[in-house]
């Protein structure tokens, strides 16, 4: 039984916001069950598709987190190694910026959340839109959008149209650079899956 639109399972939430890039804890990113993108955006970004390895902004840190597989499909990306629930990448372009539409579950029912990329050769940086920075600006009146608060997790309610509305806000008011970026080097680019045998 699908849950109301302004909840999510805890399960699935947990899920989404613990396997970002593996970068990502509860409580720091908003959540929307409906995409981030609208569906004649998703474009392939060259050189995104590979194995990427994190690397720990805290200098205390062994140096660097668990390897994240991206495999390109069709318009979008899977992250095929260890990830539980079908996670999803959907990369789109708006006013000339990348960002990545991260998505887990199944058809019927996903958690998405959205963050800025910047690629530049074997290196890779995740920009996540920052659930404090919009929280503020909802509470005070200076944001407003169909939202509720889940668990302490801050859930976008609207539609499509109106989560465009969000990111642009967040591109103007810095939400996108609240909280240090994830940073990621290239351990190997995307190898070709091998042509079954006849």
């Amino acid at each position: 039984m699908p849950h109301p639109p302004n909840r999510l399972p805890r399960a699935l939430r947990a899920l989404t916001l613990g396997t970002l890039f593996v970068g990502l804890v509860q409580g720091c990113v908003p959540l929307s069950r409906e995409p981030f993108y609208f569906p004649t955006e998703p474009e392939p970004l060259p050189g995104l598709a590979g194995l990427w390895r994190e690397i720990a902004a805290d200098p205390g840190a062994d140096g660097t987190g668990g390897p994240v597989e991206l495999r390109a499909r069709a318009d979008r990306y899977d992250a095929v190694q260890g990830f539980e629930g079908e996670p999803e990448l959907v990369v789109f372009t708006v006013e000339g910026q990348t960002f990545l539409d991260w998505s887990i579950g199944t058809e019927g029912e996903r958690a998405h959340t959205l963050a800025r990329l910047r690629l530049a050769g074997d290196q890779l940086e995740v920009f996540p839109l920052a659930d404090d920075c919009l929280e503020e600006s909802l509470s005070n009146g200076a944001l407003e959008a169909a939202h509720t608060i889940d668990s302490g997790d801050l859930l976008l309610t609207g539609p499509t149209t109106e989560l465009r509305a969000i990111l642009r806000f967040g591109l103007a008011h810095g939400c996108f650079e609240a909280r240090p970026a994830l940073v990621f080097t290239r351990v190997a680019p995307q190898t070709p899956r091998p042509e079954a045998t006849p």
